[in-house]
């Protein structure tokens, strides 16, 4: 590995880039396209679709803004923990310094903190792996309230685990609560918002009716977005105000902690019909109520 003639840098970036293309074309070609034979559902409306994002955004009700914020405040706790995670390991538990001088015993015990770090963020990976083949099984058994809440719980525990310990032994486990969280997020707030749309097909207010779910996960999607900008252009500014890099875990712990308080406020409800409810997914009665309040949405 020393004696290739590629940088670390370039030796990582050409592996990203050859695992994008066999990725891409695997997608490409794992699936003929079905041709649309249908009628054009081309709208005549002259509002373009940027106008609409953004009035959807303005008219979102009271249960997707509650959802949305919860998603935004989670990701910022998530990716400021994910992105700054290798510099914590070094910085906090190994007590380097990146800024040391070349071959001082600092910035020795920095490297040793990342590549330290970087398995940390592989068990991360092992974990979001095993979450997502028993989420099914957990939910079905103990109820989505109850596994929503519990996920985001072990979060911000994790990070706090970190905080008080800052040793090796405790990092490297809690790193899995990473992929607890991404689980979390990316699997509960859109199966909540399919959930929300079924609900607002019924209900009687007819701007509901008509929102469209195409947006409204285009508006979940971007707060993503959202929390990588706040949280990678806030952190490094606290870091550098504080002067320690445990702030990180703070900021994780802090943000996780919200979005589980915002999270008891969500409704995990599926519509009625004709006197049956969906027992595969919702075992409980009590699973499909937000653990502190109810909605008020006027149903039909």
């Amino acid at each position: 590995w020393k004696s290739s003639p590629l940088t670390d840098e370039q030796i990582t970036f050409t592996l990203a880039f050859m695992y994008l293309a066999v990725a891409t074309a695997l997608s490409l070609c794992s699936h003929k396209e079905r041709k649309y034979d249908g009628d054009s559902r081309e709208s005549t409306d002259s509002e373009n679709m940027f106008t609409r994002y953004l009035r959807s955004m303005w008219h979102t009700p009271a249960d997707l803004r509650l959802l949305v914020l919860y998603s935004c405040l989670g990701y910022i706790a998530f990716l400021g923990c994910l992105l700054f995670f290798t510099d914590f390991v070094g910085y906090a538990v190994y007590k380097g310094d990146s800024s040391a001088p070349a071959d001082s015993e600092k910035l020795s015990l920095y490297r040793k903190g990342v590549h330290v770090g970087s398995w940390g963020l592989c068990i991360c990976d092992v974990s979001t792996v095993v979450c997502s083949i028993l989420l099914t099984k957990l939910t079905a058994s103990v109820g989505i309230r109850s596994v929503f809440i519990a996920m985001n719980v072990v979060f911000f525990l994790g990070c706090g685990a970190m905080i008080v310990t800052q040793s090796v032994y405790v990092v490297l486990p809690m790193a899995s609560v990473f992929g607890v969280m991404f689980i979390t997020l990316t699997a509960f707030p859109f199966t909540l918002l399919s959930i929300y749309h079924e609900r607002y097909k019924k209900c009687n207010d007819v701007v509901l009716q008509q929102r469209d779910y195409g947006l409204d996960i285009a508006l979940l999607n971007s707060t993503m977005a959202i929390g990588q900008i706040i949280s990678a252009s806030c952190l490094g500014a606290i870091i550098d105000t504080v002067g320690s890099r445990v702030v990180i875990m703070y900021s994780g712990c802090i943000f996780g902690f919200l979005a589980s308080f915002v999270g008891c406020f969500l409704e995990f409800r599926y519509n009625v019909s004709n006197g049956k409810t969906d027992r595969s997914l919702l075992q409980q009665t009590e699973e499909t109520q937000p653990l502190l309040v109810s909605s008020n949405l006027k149903e039909a």
